[in-house]
């Protein structure tokens, strides 16, 4: 059986036991660094909500004269995890007709998995723009899900999202940007 240089004990009594003791101190140096780097980093984030590891949602809010609109959207997302887009509109009164909310396409374009909930009645899309048109709801406020899965990336990727609510008269009536980092 033939014997590794790993097998091998190392003298320190040695003129190259003590060049294994250095290369043994550097690596336990570099290993306790990079881990204090890492405590240090989650400590951070915790402390300064600032997003470095996992996933992060925020919502942005924005109102009209008649319309209220809330959108919950991921701050962060990680290739091929799942998350939520979350959208609000709130009109006192109730709605008198569908309801059309645009989203980028550049946003969603940053996504595998595109499934609004509840179905739209109709959707089009453009290169700029993806329109869907819902039913009214039966109170004051339309909640629609999106359940969306980030395209794996190699690197860091970022894209600026706006959602728009229009009008009885197919204007906008009121709108909202966000953006997104997906992260490997």
């Amino acid at each position: 059986m033939s014997s590794s240089i790993l097998d091998q004990v190392v003298r320190y009594d040695e003129p190259s036991g003590d060049r294994g003791r250095r290369k043994r101190r550097v690596l336990y140096n570099v290993t306790a660094l990079v881990l204090t780097a890492i405590v240090l980093t989650a400590l951070l984030e915790s402390l300064a909500n600032f997003p470095l590891f996992g996933m992060d949602s925020r919502v942005v809010h924005a109102s009209s004269a008649t319309t209220d609109l809330e959108v919950s959207y991921p701050r962060v997302a990680r290739g091929q995890l799942d998350t939520d887009l979350t959208i609000r509109v709130h009109r006192s009164g109730g709605f008198s007709g569908p309801v059309t909310v645009e989203i980028s396409a550049d946003y969603l374009g940053m996504f595998t998995n595109q499934r609004p909930s509840p179905q739209p009645l109709s959707q089009s899309h453009d290169e700029r723009i993806v329109s869907s048109t819902f039913d009214p709801p039966r109170g004051d406020t339309l909640v629609i899900d999106w359940s969306l899965g980030a395209r794996p990336r190699a690197w860091f990727a970022s894209v600026v999202g706006s959602a728009i609510v229009l009008g009885d008269d197919g204007q906008t009536d009121v709108s909202v940007s966000f953006r997104t980092d997906v992260r490997p």
